[in-house]
């Protein structure tokens, strides 16, 4: 995935946003790239520590990242806000009674 997000020829600070990111390394990948990133995962697992590495990634490299806990059904777009990406990698066999 990180060489295919990588071959897009994406325009500097490009809106994006990954549905079902899971740990995040694609969005970590293209945050420090300078995009603003909106990753988002309902899952549970280690998202104790995303608040800790958007922090750390964005005081540190500059990155724009934000890590939200919720379905994208949940997800809502705020004002003008868009996205110049809207990916998702590995999801589908995590959605019930997906078609």
């Amino acid at each position: 995935m990180i060489q295919f997000l990588s071959e897009i020829q994406l325009t500097p600070n490009s809106r994006i946003l990954e549905v079902g990111c899971g740990l995040g390394i694609a969005s970590v990948f293209l945050g420090s790239q300078g995009h603003h990133v909106v990753a988002l995962d309902p899952g549970v697992g280690e998202w104790y520590l995303y608040p800790r590495i958007a922090r750390l990634l964005n005081e540190e490299l500059g990155a724009k990242i934000r890590f939200e806990s919720i379905p994208l059904e949940e997800f809502k777009v705020v004002g003008e806000e868009g996205f110049d990406l809207i990916f998702s990698n590995n999801v589908l066999e995590h959605v019930p009674n997906a078609v």
